[in-house]
């Protein structure tokens, strides 16, 4: 009887003790996929089976049927001293990118290599995808993506409504980890031009007596805008002459030589207005064009703090002035008194402009990587590139009317 007794009590505590393993391991499991979907939900796009993910092509804007192909990110395995491979997946078609580890030498962060050999795809730490006004095309997507692996959003354009929505562009919607765009509060800051504290000493030039009827230019291609340029010029030049080059204009910059220069040595005023009024959207028509060159940027938006962006007292805003017969009678004032626009060049004293190059992406790309290597996360694309919340919606009524190309 004892011994029944001992036997059922061993049974027993074999069962309680197979039990309380089922149970611990099912928590354990629990815990970890509670804490994944916390931590990882929504990184990606794609569904990963046997460490290879496969990215469907979405014709479909239903957003449901985006994020039911989401996949659940990893960290990758400590290593403080690893130079991140970079692949880029897609980018302007005009540009060969420089790739190999030399191009990150004279960055604050040099552990990076760049490719463009799509073959290397396993063993990419980040993707870049160029988002341009154009949908991706078979090939841009790729088909399998590492658990670890960030995908990085790049563009220097202003957003276009609709963009995620009604365009291939939809499959990035919950892949994209990182933004790389001329927006301040970009994950990757690539803007077109920056200034900084002077560090070279200046040499101050007297500056060129240019010929008053001369006083305004604008070089420009595009006719037609969202903005609503050309109407706002075609106004300005009922009290003010404005010599327009380029395709909407009847002049033309020497076949010879840099076009811009060739402004810059007869106007002192040069008109920047961006084709879309966007936040933080400052082109190479401020930075390039006007203050690289010596003229003073007319500038215009109401998204745009240009203030925070530009050198102090470097530029006019158009609607400071309330209508363009009042900054006609401004810049009149200007070309009249000397002293009062050498002002608009003060700044160059104790500060120096640059041009935001292909460096400046790389370098900051690169430095961005190393700093969240360990985080897991999802870009929020509806902020980082959206028209409806960051561009000024104008009427293109009155364009057509003007009959402008």
């Amino acid at each position: 009887m004892a011994i029944s007794c001992v036997g059922i009590l061993k049974r027993i505590i074999t069962i309680n003790i197979l039990v309380g393993v089922v149970f611990f391991l099912n928590y354990k499991l629990t815990e970890r996929e509670r804490g994944q979907t916390l931590t990882y939900s929504f990184q990606s796009p794609a569904i990963v089976e046997n460490d290879v993910a496969d990215v469907d092509y979405y014709q479909d804007d239903n957003d449901d049927k985006n994020r039911a192909h989401a996949v659940d990110m990893v960290a990758p395995p400590k290593d403080d001293n690893k130079t991140m491979l970079i692949l880029i997946q897609s980018w302007w078609e005009h540009e060969n990118y420089k790739t190999g580890s030399t191009q990150f030498q004279e960055c604050e962060e040099t552990r990076c290599d760049i490719t463009m050999d799509k073959s290397r795809i396993r063993e990419a730490d980040a993707l870049v995808f160029l988002g341009q006004s154009y949908n991706f095309v078979k090939g841009d997507i790729p088909t399998y993506r590492r658990p670890d692996q960030k995908w990085i959003f790049v563009t220097r354009e202003a957003p276009l409504r609709g963009y995620f929505v009604n365009s291939n562009h939809a499959v990035l919607r919950h892949a994209i980890n990182l933004t790389a765009t001329y927006r301040a509060d970009a994950d990757i800051q690539w803007p077109y031009g920056y200034y900084l504290p002077r560090t070279t000493p200046y040499i101050q030039k007297p500056l060129q007596r240019k010929d008053p009827k001369n006083a305004i230019t604008w070089l420009i291609s595009h006719c037609r805008a969202n903005s609503q340029r050309m109407s706002y010029i075609l106004d300005l030049q009922r009290y003010i002459n404005v010599d327009i080059y380029g395709r909407c204009g009847p002049y033309g910059c020497p076949e010879t030589g840099s076009c811009v220069e060739y402004l810059a040595s007869k106007y002192s005023f040069y008109i920047a207005f961006e084709n879309t009024d966007c936040e933080d959207y400052i082109t190479e028509k401020v930075w390039e064009n006007a203050l690289n060159t010596g003229m003073v940027p007319i500038v215009r938006g109401t998204k745009t703090d240009f203030s925070k962006f530009l050198p102090p007292n470097s530029f006019i805003h158009a609607e400071s002035f309330g209508t363009a017969e009042y900054l006609a009678k401004y810049i009149k004032y200007l070309i009249d008194t000397p002293s009062e626009y050498a002002k608009y060049f003060e700044w160059k004293k104790s500060y120096e402009t640059f041009l935001g190059g292909q460096m400046v992406f790389r370098c900051n790309m690169c430095k961005v990587l190393h700093e969240t290597r360990y985080e897991q996360r999802i870009a929020d694309l509806d902020k980082a590139w959206n028209a409806e919340r960051q561009c000024f919606k104008y009427h293109a009524e009155l364009e057509k009317e003007l009959g402008l190309p």
